[in-house]
């Protein structure tokens, strides 16, 4: 069984090269030399301003945009030049990954390291698989499906929606666990597209599940006979590396109950099948890949992400083989 991982947001504070006012005016007095100017670089004969280190005709202090005279007023440098705030914004600041207007005080930086002004995250909502916001200037819009999940247009380029599809994906997910030792028997089971509805109803007490394994033991006399997988169900519509990353974890439940392997606590088996999730992960050298793999690594829940921390300290300790070995002995990490 598998749940989803949630976006860690961040609040920035952006910073500018300057923000200062400019000095009052001065007299040259007995001056040896004439100051010059930054602006014209003729000499000053009367009064004159200093800023930015440099001395200026009074009416030569303006924003290096719109004109506007700055003397006496807050003013931004770029380039040892003077803006307006205005100006400043709209030239120089930062701009909103969502709206495109500037970003001039306090922001949010998502996981992606999309920037936008923090009111969003009230007014937007995220991909249900990747967890973008979903707006035009990020994701090119969204859909919701019949189940109520909302999925970016990012993530609908590559969504599995038949059986065929599945079928490729599982092929995939199968072959790199083989190469691990990881081999299911060559009984087969269904593999079926659902709707989130259909997973809740079966998993009540997880709401945002993306996979199940349904499992049976057969018992004469209480002596164990037969092990079987029923059927393996995956959320339908999801892009297909995370309807990859779904399958690796659910192929481990499956891998762990047909390799009789004991009741283990939950913690202990949904950590295992986070670890086998992780090591497909690792292969995919992609950025969504390298995205799920912080997720898993930073999520305080305390089964998933609890129970991966220690499988994962455990794999890198003994090994995978012997882990899985310990684990089926000992029922623990």
């Amino acid at each position: 069984m598998t749940n989803t991982k949630s976006l860690i947001f961040f609040t920035l504070l952006m910073q500018v090269l300057l923000v200062a006012c400019s000095s009052t005016a001065h007299d040259r007095g007995s001056r040896s030399k004439p100051a010059i100017c930054a602006r014209c670089n003729n000499p000053i004969a009367g009064e004159y301003l200093v800023a930015l280190n440099k001395a200026w005709h009074p009416r030569h202090f303006y924003c290096n945009a719109c004109g506007e005279n700055l003397q006496g007023s807050h003013f931004f440098e770029k380039n040892h030049r003077p803006y307006c705030e205005s100006c400043f914004n709209k030239k120089f600041s930062p701009r909103c990954d969502v709206c495109r207007l500037p970003l001039n005080s306090k922001y949010t930086r998502d996981a992606w390291g999309y920037n936008f002004h923090s009111h969003h995250l009230s007014e937007l909502e995220t991909c249900f698989s990747c967890a973008r916001l979903i707006c035009k200037n990020i994701t090119n819009g969204g859909k919701k499906y019949k189940d109520g999940r909302l999925i970016c247009n990012i993530c609908r380029k590559t969504s599995v929606n038949s059986p065929a599809q599945a079928a490729k994906h599982f092929s995939r997910i199968k072959k790199f666990m083989a190469s691990h030792g990881l081999v299911l028997p060559n009984e087969k089971f269904p593999l079926q597209l659902v709707s989130m509805t259909v997973l809740r109803k079966s998993n009540p007490h997880f709401r945002d599940v993306a996979g199940r394994t349904e499992k049976a033991l057969f018992e004469v006399n209480g002596v164990e006979k037969v092990r079987r997988i029923e059927k393996m169900q995956v959320l339908d519509g999801l892009p297909a590396e995370h309807f990859e990353t779904i399958l690796a974890h659910e192929f481990g439940h499956a891998w762990l109950f047909l390799n009789n392997f004991p009741v283990l606590d939950l913690q202990v088996e949904e950590g295992l099948c986070e670890l086998f999730e992780y090591l497909w992960l690792i292969e995919q050298k992609s950025e969504i890949a390298r995205f799920r793999m912080k997720k898993m690594r930073e999520t305080k829940d305390k089964i998933y992400g609890g129970g991966f921390r220690k499988a994962l300290a455990g794999y890198k300790k003994y090994g995978l083989k012997k882990l899985l070995l310990q684990v089926k002995k000992k029922k623990k990490f």
